[in-house]
């Protein structure tokens, strides 16, 4: 008999919808993260890796963090794992892996638990969803809880590891997947493919909020998804961006000396922080750094 768990992660930056709290996005009704939760419904134990936001879960979801926080996929899947119950070492153990931002998870689970349980233990190691164009989906997966539990033991370390790096020493089995069972909401141009509205935060944090985007929120979308044009026409589709503080450096700027000198001080806050990074710094921590002493210039 397959015990399955369920470990979910949640702990993105959100860069490309501007750092909005994606989990707190709606789709008819409830948040993306509570879908989630509810689509893993029959697990023994559903754990969440990140930020719950206003998300309302069941009291026997457990909660909890990598370390350190925004580590990556790999990092926060080995906190989640964790967190669950030993190895029952008795029958077939298994782990469900997800991510929060998946507004149809249920349309995957089934798929993978039928391909698991008629799937021969010695031959495989789990499932994986492959979607339309043929792309592997970690984190819409389910492996066997001694495989799983091996390849974190002997990933090394995993803080900034990839899925990729993670899942590389398992024999996953493909099972193709229906165009949106694998659907992750990343822009805000997904949001709007799965029907998601505002984050919510209107109403305070645990409460539930309005289902109505707040201004802030649609300042993000509209400068995120101007963001995404940039980087595409750039071909730097992958590079970062923390809206709220590009726009902190702005702002400094703007208030202290004058609104032109916010693209000027912009440009060399971001020049100052890519030497940072290209000498090995953190880059999230480069660019508060920058933020900082900017804000300490503008007071002096």
């Amino acid at each position: 008999m397959v015990v399955v768990d369920a470990v979910i992660l949640m702990g993105g930056r959100a860069e490309r919808l501007g750092g909005i709290a994606k989990g707190d996005l709606r789709v008819e009704g409830r948040t993306l993260l509570e879908r989630v939760v509810a689509a893993a419904g029959a697990a023994r134990r559903r754990v969440v890796v990140g930020e719950v936001g206003v998300s309302r879960l069941p009291a026997d979801v457990v909660v909890v963090r990598e370390e350190p926080p925004f580590s990556g996929p790999a990092a926060a899947v080995a906190a989640g794992v964790a967190a669950l119950p030993p190895d029952s070492e008795v029958g077939d153990d298994a782990v469900l892996l997800l991510a929060g931002d998946q507004p149809f998870a249920d349309e995957a689970i089934g798929p993978l638990l039928a391909a698991l349980a008629g799937s021969d233990a010695e031959r495989i190691d789990g499932v994986q969803g492959v979607d339309d164009d043929g792309r592997a989906q970690y984190l819409t997966s389910v492996v066997r809880r001694r495989a799983l539990d091996a390849a974190i033991a002997g990933a090394g370390p995993l803080a900034g590891a990839s899925m990729r790096r993670l899942v590389a020493a398992l024999r996953l089995a493909d099972v193709r997947l229906a165009g949106r069972a694998t659907m992750d909401v990343d822009t805000w141009a997904d949001a709007r493919a799965a029907g998601a509205t505002g984050t919510g935060r209107t109403g305070g944090p645990h409460d539930g909020g309005s289902d109505d985007m707040s201004d802030r929120d649609d300042l993000h979308r509209v400068l995120a998804e101007w963001a995404d044009r940039v980087r595409a026409e750039l071909d730097i589709a992958d590079a970062p961006l923390d809206l709220d503080g590009v726009l902190g450096v702005a702002g400094v700027a703007a208030h202290a000396v004058v609104r032109p000198a916010a693209p000027v001080t912009t440009y060399l806050a971001g020049y100052a922080a890519g030497v940072a990074a290209a000498s090995g710094a953190d880059p999230g921590a480069a660019a508060a750094d920058v933020l900082e002493r900017l804000r300490r210039l503008a007071g002096s």
